[in-house]
């Protein structure tokens, strides 16, 4: 079909949801009415991609013989089944299903990686008005696949194999990227599907996604345009056919046993289509029943399935004994166990052992040969794997939140370590240039790439996120309500910071900065106080207002001073611009970093939104989320505009000043404990901002430590007050008092945090501190009366600080009333308090009294 460009775009990717919706509605749908409706919009969505391709004949086949014939037979099938078949055929997430999910979502991947690495083996054509036109064929595969389309009548599975594998040969790549998702969304139905009909809905989606590779290669070559649409004819029709015999089986099957159950049906019992037997069998549940049943039959009755009925039993007082005779149905809900009064039932995983140790053999080897390359992509892995890892989360139990607890545990561990590995095995402290570098086409025309690395100024806020995210998400363990969105969102806000901290492309940096807004205004607004609307409502809006200058400032650099466009964070620092734009751009950078950091006076939202977020949240705004502006400002300002840098560092000295005196005046007046806690951010935000214009590799090396010492002490002083908030329901200072005799662990942990917050000798708060202040005497950008002032005014801030640090323990922990509470009622921290408090206390003490230890990570990129 002749189309404009755009327009024939537009369709491709109107056409292609409809698809990939489609699909998903035949595999998901509980109602396989729902899901024949479903499959009618796929065929209806491919015979229009026929007519895109200008394959009309063939188009109105496909309209002819699925949407108006088979279409039709599945839907007349359908409505003929009894009703409870249809609750029949929804069953739980099992082990079987989560290990067909992974196979078949890694057979796409490695379809669609395959695609772009294709050289097509020398077709070279080149597209006028949408039409292909012809050039000559090299390879002999090209010949091959001619003869095969043209030239044989071969078997329709047979050429249906052949064709899947050599249609990454031969096609275009948005077809085959829809053929490829279709194909694995149908063998994933077919595959775990219980019902016969589905099952049958499933093959056609695979036979459809042949069939389009297929229509498209034959239609690929105008010289053989006329055979290769009657072959297409003659393939879809045989394929038509089967699905007619598939539907007829069927329905003498459920005329016979009154069920369109796979496992309940003899003719398809050993063909075992809802589990490949040597993979997923293996991996089902086991019922076992043991002989001193009472005959209670309360597990029956429990049992959403008709796994369990009731058999003649003469050893027992009621004469009958429960008996599982298809235990391979078991979805593992556990509904029988919890229900039997003794403890003579159980449910349990059990695995074929020798399957089991084969497949760890071949995981082994490929870990060995994965984790010692350099080629494997490390940074990609590291961003994507909490938001992949936590879309899985929507399939995990709703009922019972522990298992979705300690599956985010282990995915921000496993995610932990894979960072900790990559960095010890595969970065060099000494070399400051980019490291782990990983660098891939995505847009041609904006030069917008998926550019990731790593150097000594990121290393340790990478490492950070890990770290805090970890202990966030143990910290989040009383959360109940929403609790797989809860941890889906601190995944997704995972992801988000670490493509922040790894980003090398401008507009890569800009999508991950917005990524992690999303995750936080949902666990402000959703999670939290009273008011926890006004203030997710008050963030957002300061956020976005900045995000507008970010982007701003990213097209600024990205369109000036070039022929071609370009976002490349390497070429940007190269570039020289005029001094007024350098300005504008710095502006622009500088007050969207503002509003994250924050600085004065754009700082408003904070103690709103610390007052009122759920404390788990709390730890990953201090402890991650504000350094997030604090990194922009050196990654971007201040190495990507160093000339604007150097003439706003004055006022920048001057507004940090400030910020200290400020904060540390206004914290005392504040009631709310963890406003008092937000403001002591506001000032310790202050000693980066002058350690970053001071010009010094001291100053900066300063700046950067106080982002990682108080990345860990704001997220412990929140955690401790949100633990101690569990406990006695209060959160202001005046209504507390004598919280330290029935909870001496908290105060304890509390005051030492305290200390490192006031910058205690022995902490890393004082080191941090010390470099900033060495920083501005040793500048030789500043005279020494100015330099004097700044100094005598930050040494004002360092005396006010412990008075409210002080003043906030004091009234907290002693005050001026006791705590007039039973120690019966209020209980200590526990285990998994004193795990969270310890784990942050270590690193304070060990950069406190070692800080090469940090230092030596980005000392070399500082000089």
């Amino acid at each position: 079909m002749d189309l404009p460009g755009l327009i024939h775009d537009f369709l491709l990717v109107f056409l292609g949801l409809g698809l990939i919706l489609g699909s998903l509605g035949v595999v998901l749908l509980p109602n396989p009415i729902y899901s024949a409706f479903s499959l009618g919009l796929v065929f209806v969505c491919i015979s229009l991609f026929y007519i895109l391709s200008n394959s009309h004949f063939v188009a109105a086949a496909q309209l002819l013989i699925y949407v108006g014939a088979i279409n039709v037979l599945i839907i007349f099938a359908v409505m003929f089944i009894n009703g409870s078949e249809y609750s029949k055929d929804f069953h739980l997430w099992t082990v079987g299903d989560g290990v067909t999910y992974v196979i078949c979502t890694s057979l796409f991947v490695s379809l669609i990686t395959t695609i772009p690495d294709t050289s097509w083996y020398g077709i070279i054509w080149t597209t006028k008005a949408n039409q292909i036109v012809e050039q000559d064929l090299i390879s002999n595969s090209q010949q091959i696949g001619i003869h095969l389309s043209t030239d044989f009548f071969l078997p329709f599975e047979f050429i249906s194999i052949i064709l899947l594998v050599a249609s990454w040969l031969m096609m275009l790549e948005h077809v085959l990227v829809l053929s490829a998702y279709l194909f694995s969304v149908g063998l994933y139905g077919l595959i775990t599907s219980r019902n016969m009909v589905r099952a049958l809905m499933c093959l056609e989606l695979i036979l459809n996604a042949v069939n389009l590779n297929f229509v498209t290669f034959s239609d690929f070559f105008d010289s053989r345009q006329l055979k290769g649409a009657i072959f297409s004819i003659f393939v879809i029709a045989i394929a038509a056919a089967e699905a007619a015999i598939g539907l007829a089986i069927v329905s003498s099957i459920y005329r016979n046993r009154k069920s369109t159950r796979i496992n309940q049906s003899n003719l398809l019992n050993k063909l075992k289509l809802y589990h490949v037997q040597k993979w997923i069998d293996p991996m089902s549940h086991s019922v076992k029943i043991y002989d001193t049943c009472i005959g209670c039959t309360q597990c029956v009755r429990a049992c959403p399935t008709d796994v369990l009925e009731m058999i003649p039993w003469d050893g027992c007082k009621a004469k009958q004994i429960a008996s599982a005779p298809r235990t391979e149905d078991c979805v593992g809900c556990k509904r029988c166990e919890s229900a039997c009064p003794t403890d003579f039932l159980s449910v349990r995983v059990y695995l074929w052992h020798e399957t089991t140790r084969s497949m760890a053999r071949v995981f082994l080897v490929q870990v060995y040969l994965v984790f010692t390359t350099n080629k494997f992509p490390w940074l990609t892995i590291i961003v994507v794997l909490p938001i992949f890892a936590g879309s899985l989360i929507l399939f995990l139990p709703h009922k019972g939140n522990r298992v979705i607890r300690w599956y985010t545990i282990c995915i921000c561990m496993l995610e932990l370590l894979l960072t900790t590995y990559a960095f010890c095995y595969h970065f060099q402290l000494d070399d400051p240039l980019i490291q782990l570098v990983e660098d891939y086409k995505w847009i041609d025309f904006f030069d917008f790439r998926w550019k990731l690395g790593i150097d000594g100024l990121s290393i340790g806020p990478v490492l950070l996120t890990g770290f805090i995210t970890t202990l966030a998400t143990l910290a989040a363990w009383p959360v109940t309500r929403d609790s797989r969105l809860f941890h889906f969102l601190m995944l997704a806000m995972y992801s988000g910071q670490i493509g922040s901290f790894s980003s090398r492309d401008l507009l890569l940096f800009f999508i991950m900065w917005e990524l992690e807004l999303i995750p936080v205004y949902l666990l402000l607004s959703m999670w939290g106080g009273k008011k926890r609307l006004y203030s997710a409502t008050k963030f957002i809006l300061y956020t976005a207002g900045g995000s507008i200058f970010l982007l701003m400032g990213v097209l600024g650099v990205g369109l000036y001073g070039s022929n071609e466009p370009t976002l490349n964070f390497e070429t940007s620092v190269n570039q020289s611009y005029p001094v007024a734009l350098e300005i504008i751009l710095y502006i622009a950078f500088f007050i969207a970093f503002a509003v994250k950091s924050p600085i004065l006076p754009l700082h408003t939202w904070l103690p709103d939104t610390h007052g009122e977020a759920h404390y788990s949240t709390c730890m990953l705004l201090a402890g991650i989320l504000l350094k997030m502006g604090a990194y922009g400002l050196i990654r971007i300002n201040m190495e990507l505009l160093p000339h604007a840098h150097s003439i706003f560092s004055p006022w920048l000295m001057i507004v940090g000043t400030i910020q200290i005196i400020y904060a540390a005046s206004t914290s005392p007046g504040q009631r709310n404990l963890k406003k008092r806690i937000a403001y002591s951010s506001v000032s310790h935000m202050g000693f980066i901002l002058i350690g970053i214009s001071s010009i010094t590799d001291t100053g900066l090396n300063g700046a950067i430590l106080q982002i990682i010492s108080h990345g860990f002490i704001g997220a412990a002083l929140f955690f401790l007050a949100g633990t101690s908030y569990d406990r006695i329901r209060l959160v202001y200072l005046d209504e507390m008092g004598g919280v330290a005799i029935p909870m001496p662990k908290i105060f304890t942990m509390f005051s030492s945090f305290s200390m490192a917050s006031l910058a205690l000798p022995g902490m890393s708060g004082f080191v941090a501190e010390v470099l900033v202040f060495l920083g501005i005497i040793t500048s030789q950008k500043y005279l020494l009366m100015p330099k004097i002032a700044i100094t005598f005014v930050m040494a004002i801030g360092m005396i006010l600080t412990p008075i409210y640090s002080l003043s906030m323990s004091r009234q907290m922990f002693y005050g001026y009333k006791l705590f007039n509470t039973p120690n019966s009622s209020v209980f200590d921290s526990g285990p998994r308090e004193l795990f969270v408090s310890i784990s942050i206390f270590l690193p304070v003490i060990g950069i406190g009294m070692y800080p090469d230890f940090v230092l030596s990570l980005s000392v070399d990129k500082v000089e």
